[in-house]
């Protein structure tokens, strides 16, 4: 679990360098130079899965089917199947409140090309539930490196690229990142409760 919590500040350093670069605008712009407006989202039944941020753990618990494979104060994990793809669902509290949850997957590939298969997979699913991603990014951490573009799952395995994209919502924050960690994939989904001034996992971890 020390792992998983590790990964998660990575992802978070990710998406961080993925908004600072982001050059995409997040409203179109018309002939005459004026930017078009957005509509807002509106805001989903649920946040995550069958859960809503700010409820308890009991709460969730009780809407998501199954024992949990790991269950504390502040965290529960399940075992669960995306599109036949196996993952573990984590749920993060902070005062017995729901603030963070995500989707991690474990499987091990030898064709390391099945990791960015797989996060197309993931993020065209969540495209036709959310819509484009404000930020979708191919990130070579060293632009001078030569990539083997037939092997780019490998490349990505070594930390030489890293794939992220994240959608905004009333409430919430998806971000979707495939990166690498000695010489291993990790592919994540974390949806984070966006409130202003609102602890987050690292605030109630201290």
């Amino acid at each position: 679990m020390k792992d998983y919590i590790k990964l998660l500040s990575v992802i978070m350093l990710t998406l961080f360098i993925f908004a600072c670069s982001n050059d995409d605008r997040t409203a179109e712009q018309d002939g005459s130079g004026q930017e078009e407006q957005v509509k807002t989202p509106v805001r989903p039944e649920f946040d995550f899965r069958r859960t809503r941020w700010g409820m308890s753990k009991e709460e969730v618990m009780a809407n998501e089917p199954g024992e949990p494979i790991f269950n504390t104060e502040n965290s529960v994990e399940y075992r669960v199947f995306i599109d036949e793809l196996q993952t573990q669902t984590n749920y993060k509290f902070y005062n017995d409140k729901l603030i963070r949850a995500g989707y991690y997957f474990p499987k091990r590939y030898e064709d390391k090309n099945e990791y960015i298969k797989n996060y197309n997979t993931i993020k065209e699913m969540i495209i036709e539930s959310k819509g484009s991603p404000m930020i979708d990014k191919e990130v070579q951490l060293d632009p001078s490196a030569k990539i083997d573009l037939e092997n780019k799952g490998q490349e990505v395995c070594d930390g030489k690229l890293i794939y992220g994209a994240q959608w905004y919502y009333p409430g919430s924050n998806i971000q979707l990142v495939l990166l690498g960690e000695d010489s291993e994939c990790h592919l994540t989904v974390v949806y984070v409760k966006n409130v202003p001034n609102e602890p987050d996992e690292e605030t109630a971890a201290q």
